[in-house]
C-alpha cells in the first residue's frame, strides 16, 4: 500500500512527518497532491468526530489533527497547486471550516486562519470559502477573549480583497468601532 493511502489510518505520529516532508521538498503532480488534501481533510474530520479523541490530546491538541494541520498548510502553500485545483481544495476544507462555528472543543482556529490568507492571498479575490468562513468569525470572537495574530492577519486580507464584503458587516463594525 502507498505511503498516502494510509493517511486515513495512520496511528504511527512519524508517517505524518514522512508524508508532510515529502510535500513538502518533492516535486509531485497534482492529482497525487490533491488526493493527500482530500485524504488528509477526511481524516481531520474522523479525529474529530472519534470518541477516542480525548485519549490522544497532549497539552489540549489532538496530535492527529495537528499533524494534519500542518500538512494542509504545506500543501496549500503551493500557489500553482491551490489556482489549479481550487474548487476541489475548498469542498475538502469546507467541512472542516464549518468547525469554527462551534470552535468551543477544538482549538485550530489559527490553522484554518492559515490556510485561509494563503489562499486568499494567492488568488487575490474572495472565494465561496472566504465568504462562508467570514460569515462565521464572530463565533471565533465571542469564544476567545482576546484576538491574536492569525486573526488580525485574516482580517487584512479579507480588507484587502474583500473590502465590498467587509464595509457593511456588523461583526467587523463592532471589531473597528
Amino acid at each position: 500500500m502507498p505511503l498516502v493511502e494510509t493517511i486515513d489510518s495512520i496511528e504511527v505520529n512519524i508517517l505524518f512527518d514522512i508524508i508532510a516532508e515529502i510535500i513538502s521538498n518533492y516535486t509531485m503532480e497534482h492529482h497525487v497532491l490533491l488526493k493527500i488534501t482530500k485524504l488528509t481533510s477526511t481524516r481531520i474530520l474522523k479525529e474529530i468526530k472519534s470518541p477516542s479523541i480525548k485519549n490522544r490530546k497532549i497539552e489540549g491538541h489532538n496530535v492527529i489533527i495537528s499533524k494534519c494541520f500542518y500538512m494542509l498548510r504545506i500543501l496549500c502553500s503551493n500557489e500553482k497547486f491551490v489556482l489549479n485545483n481550487l474548487n476541489d481544495i475548498e469542498s475538502f476544507l469546507d467541512p472542516i471550516f464549518a468547525y469554527l462555528k462551534a470552535p468551543v472543543s477544538f482549538n485550530f482556529e489559527d490553522e484554518i486562519f492559515e490556510i485561509m490568507k494563503k489562499i486568499l492571498n494567492f488568488t487575490k479575490t474572495l472565494t465561496n470559502l472566504s465568504k462562508n468562513l467570514f460569515s462565521n468569525l464572530d463565533y471565533y470572537q465571542k469564544k476567545n477573549n482576546h484576538l491574536n495574530q492569525e486573526f488580525f492577519e485574516l482580517i487584512c486580507c479579507y480588507l484587502t480583497f474583500g473590502n465590498e464584503m467587509v464595509n457593511n458587516n456588523e461583526m467587523f463594525c463592532q471589531l473597528v468601532n
